[in-house]
């Protein structure tokens, strides 16, 4: 298969002696974990289509978890064997759909080899579970099979955990055999990276100068060396943007110019950098913004890495076909990516801008995504199967992370984003997340069974999932502390203690006048408060434990921006009627559900007014 799709092959065969080629691209076996992760296809069960067979998975999960092969083989058998399928079910079984992944008969077909030499997982505590991506032994005299066989058929070996043994290679049988081949990470992105190669791509027509601009580009031909070249293009530019004030660096690389580099603002007109007809590299200031709003000049070149962010471009028509890499566009007015849909994009940045649609983002070798910032924003569908290893998406729409189950992400960032099933993370192998800390919602605890896994809040440094958890329970003590100080003070001095409580949580960004109490009966029962872009901790009003009607206002400036808040105190809170925008709601769906005395939202009866929140 290698050869015949030009590919170096892994396995050269000599004297009947098999070896491995180093550096090859082509075909090899899959480990045990790239075949396990393959036929769960994003699931968590021994099997991707019965979630009726949990229980009994968990004990089949459990008893793999034993450290050895041998060693689990009778109390595996002996709890399983009762469990014998018949054969006509196993065959029915083969013919089942495919799993998430679109594979086709991960149980019951032969026994699968693997990459690895049969032996038992390491681990550096024997009383560990799971083991993360295991690595078979250096060598050995038996290979591991995967996914049972229709030969003798048992639950026990007909799932997605099931270690055997190969016999060894000098020995054969009928029912084993290489059900699966994979290529490396960097063989695929090769691959989509040649298929999305521009010869086969719409192109956008060269950018033709005006003779003005042709004479200057014939007279910097003239000039002897590269560096008086550099030198005549960096006067024209400055000619061109008589405000900027920055650096202009070149980079000159097997006798050509090959990558400009600008350091300040503002720059509006590029053309004078097509005297460098070799450009492969153009970075544009990241202090904005300017006022370049087109990049036909551009048009026509064979760049590999453009930055051009804090611009005012809105069509990208002119980079079509181009061999890109690397692409900056954020906090720029792009709307529309199709131009990019053929491209072999390695990394993108769409912070900012105003695009709603990734679908031209498909079959892309993507490894890094950003695309915060954008509230229209709301499906991740067309990343399904990229190979994104960093996904930035804070302060967008988005509800569900359902697409990314299988992708390699190793960091996800989801602040200020309406996404609210933090479960739909427990799958994936991050390794940095991201997200909103809900402070009295206890179930966001579960992000603490992620192994390996840090977290990150606000702006702060990224931090271990237990010892970022210590901190948020240390906070939520502290803010239990100061509702039972509050509680001692007479109902007049509440307010004011809220107010300068809110006022030390959100940055010296909140007044007396930006809470309008109301008191009735000796209890402070009614609240409206006025929030701006950088008020966004209300959890102080759990010092007001009579609180039954909350009103939460915007500054007019954040009219139409996104405005995420942790409503979680709320739940501690006898509070039965809230009025406030929906998409402060969307992040709080889970807690305000369950809240056991809210009525009403809006005005209209709590429950019914959750449930029909669009799209949830």
């Amino acid at each position: 298969m290698s050869l015949k799709e030009g590919r170096r092959p892994v396995y050269a065969i000599s004297d009947g002696k098999v070896s491995l080629i180093k550096g090859a691209d082509g075909y090899r076996l899959p480990t045990e974990a790239e075949w396990e992760f393959a036929c769960r296809g994003g699931t968590t069960g021994p099997w991707y289509f019965d979630d009726l067979t949990a229980q009994l998975g968990a004990e089949l999960i459990a008893d793999q978890g034993q450290p050895g092969i041998h060693e689990r083989r009778s109390k595996f058998t002996d709890r399983f064997d009762r469990w014998n399928f018949h054969w006509s079910y196993a065959q029915n079984l083969t013919r089942m759909a495919p799993n998430p992944f679109g594979l086709h008969r991960m149980y019951c077909g032969s026994l699968e080899q693997c990459w690895d030499w049969a032996s038992d997982y390491d681990r550096s505590q024997p009383q560990d579970l799971f083991v993360i991506d295991p690595l078979g032994a250096a060598s050995g005299k038996s290979h591991v099979t995967r996914g049972g066989s229709a030969h003798g058929p048992s639950l026990g070996s007909c799932n997605s955990v099931a270690r055997g043994l190969l016999m060894p290679p000098e020995q054969s049988g009928n029912y084993a055999g290489f059900g699966r081949v994979v290529l490396s990470v960097e063989s695929v992105r090769e691959q989509l990276r040649h298929d999305a190669a521009p010869q086969s791509a719409a192109v956008a027509p060269p950018w033709q100068p005006n003779a003005e601009q042709q004479a200057f580009f014939d007279d910097v031909a003239k000039l002897d060396g590269l560096k008086a070249q550099a030198a005549a293009v960096e006067q024209q530019l400055r000619e061109l943007n008589p405000e900027y004030a920055g650096t202009i660096e070149t980079k000159i690389m097997d006798g050509r110019v090959k990558g400009i580099t600008f350091k300040g603002r503002p720059i509006v007109t590029l053309w004078p950098v097509r005297a460098f007809p070799d450009l492969v590299a153009i970075s544009l200031p990241h202090v904005g913004p300017t006022q370049l709003n087109d990049l036909s000049c551009l048009a026509g070149l064979r760049l590999e890495d453009l930055h051009c962010p804090y611009c005012a471009v809105s069509d990208l028509t002119p980079i079509t076909g181009m061999p890109l890499q690397h692409l900056a566009l954020h906090e720029t007015n792009v709307r529309d990516l199709t131009p990019l849909s053929e491209m072999s994009l390695e990394t993108l940045s769409l912070i900012g801008t105003q695009v709603a649609d990734l679908s031209p983002l498909r079959n892309m070798p993507l490894r890094k995504l950003r695309c915060g910032g954008n509230p229209a924003l709301t499906d991740l569908s067309p990343l399904a199967s990229l190979p994104l290893e960093e996904l930035f998406c804070s302060r967008t729409g988005v509800t569900d992370l359902s697409p990314l189950a299988g992708l390699p992400l190793k960091i996800l960032s989801m602040r200020e984003a309406p996404w609210s099933n933090y479960s739909q993370v427990q799958h994936l192998r991050l390794e940095v997340l991201g997200y909103d800390v809900r402070l009295f919602h206890e179930a966001d605890d579960a992000l603490l069974n992620i192994p390996g896994l840090r977290l990150v809040a606000e702006e702060a440094d990224s931090l271990p999932a237990d010892e970022f958890f210590k901190n948020v329970a240390a906070r939520r003590q502290e803010m239990l502390a100061f509702a039972a100080e509050v509680a001692k003070l007479p109902v007049e001095n509440q307010p004011p203690a809220i107010v300068q409580k809110m006022k030390e949580q959100n940055h010296e960004q909140f007044g007396s006048r930006d809470l309008d109490p109301v008191i009735d009966q000796g209890a402070v029962t009614e609240v409206t408060m006025r929030l701006n872009g950088r008020s966004r901790d209300v959890t102080p009003l759990i010092g007001l434990a009579g609180l039954r009607k909350l009103t939460i206002e915007l500054n007019p400036a954040m009219a139409d921006k996104p405005f995420w808040i942790d409503l979680s105190v709320l739940t501690r809170l006898p509070l039965e009627e809230l009025t406030c925008r929906d998409d402060m709601l969307v992040k709080n769906l889970p807690l305000l559900r369950e809240h056991p005395t809210l009525k009403l939202i809006n005005g209209k009866a709590a429950g019914d007014y959750l449930a029909n929140l669009t799209g949830h």
